[in-house]
């Protein structure tokens, strides 16, 4: 949004925009969460969120093509139970006391997140409006993958004894770990930055967050922002003798 903003006579479409790829194939990440329940298993951990399975990030159990990553997360509140409720049952969820989702549900169960790639698709973008407004167009992608990973918890949950699992996904509302929208490349006419994430448009465009991303993987992105980062960092200083 800020380079679309920032257009001039020079750059029509926005900063570093000669490719008309500023602001598009912007990404997420599919993502499901799941509340497994085993009753007579009293849960008092604090800090759950300390496993990974990568077992089918590169291929599924029966099919040849990546599902994702599944991974432990922190405990959940009854007050979210509420507050998660579909807005049709929102007041009856509200109504029932915050004590009787932690007898029946909350004490007894473990979390999980089923987390599969986005992909860069040119109409999933970020446009500003005639007024200036940020206009996020988004559909989600890989649905089929998403839905195998999914089958895959259930069954792992399942034959560990859980007697009930609640997957819930925020669809299109999940903006987990967005990236995308600046694409990183050798080539000028298919990327917007080059691959120390200087624009191909201008000399002293630097871009180092999440928009550089080519695809999204089926992980927390954090620590390759890092990584890019520090990596960038030390090029601007051999570039500059700093």
């Amino acid at each position: 949004a800020l380079l679309l903003r920032s257009g001039n006579a020079a750059h029509p479409d926005g900063l570093g925009n000669s490719s008309g790829l500023v602001g598009r194939r912007y990404m997420a990440h599919i993502a499901t969460m799941i509340s497994a329940v085993q009753l007579g298993q009293y849960n008092d951990v604090s800090f759950q969120k300390t496993v990974a399975i990568n077992d089918f990030y590169l291929k599924g159990r029966d099919v040849d093509y990546p599902l994702g990553q599944i991974q432990s997360q922190g405990h959940i509140h009854p007050i979210m139970i509420q507050m998660a409720a579909p807005d049709s049952y929102q007041p009856l969820a509200v109504s029932i006391p915050q004590w009787f989702y932690r007898l029946a549900w909350t004490s007894w169960s473990t979390e999980w997140l089923a987390m599969t790639e986005d992909l860069p698709h040119d109409e999933n973008r970020v446009t500003l409006s005639e007024r200036g407004h940020i206009r996020l167009t988004y559909h989600q992608s890989n649905q089929v993958a998403h839905q195998h990973l999914l089958n895959e918890v259930d069954r792992m949950l399942k034959g560990l004894g859980f007697h009930f699992i609640k997957p819930v996904s925020l669809g299109v509302g999940n903006t987990t770990h967005q990236c995308g929208t600046i694409v990183f490349g050798e080539n000028p006419q298919e990327s917007v930055l080059d691959p120390f994430c200087k624009s191909h448009d201008l000399d002293n465009l630097y871009v180092v967050d999440a928009s550089f991303f080519p695809s999204s993987a089926a992980v927390n992105p954090g620590l390759t922002i890092a990584a890019q980062a520090l990596r960038v960092a030390d090029h601007l200083r051999s570039r500059y003798h700093c």
